[in-house]
């Protein structure tokens, strides 16, 4: 059953701020920012783990998602754990790319 229509998907993974960034911009370096998450414009920009098209967001108490068509991965990490966010995301993100073989 489909939800969204291809063209939907495609607008809602496609950056919508162009070049406005400030000293605070999240989601980071490489990415540009669609319809409520941050989608990785290139390669090799980032810092984390993933490849361009990537989109991902993440809550103040360390839950995050993030989908990766380019290696048809999508990911949902519920975690209760504001203070060590910031470890386990890129954590569990590293033993997820590192555990594929394709």
């Amino acid at each position: 059953m489909r939800l969204l229509s291809p063209q939907t998907v495609k607008y809602m993974l496609s950056d919508h701020l162009g070049t406005i960034r400030g000293p605070y911009y999240l989601p980071g370096d490489g990415y540009g920012f669609a319809l409520g998450f941050g989608v990785r414009l290139v390669d090799g920009v980032s810092p984390m783990m993933g490849t361009a098209g990537e989109a991902n967001w993440g809550g103040i108490t360390g839950t995050a998602f993030w989908l990766d068509p380019g290696q048809k991965l999508a990911v949902v990490f519920l975690t209760q754990a504001p203070a060590t966010r910031s470890y386990y995301r890129p954590m569990l993100r590293a033993m997820i790319y590192g555990a594929m073989t394709r």
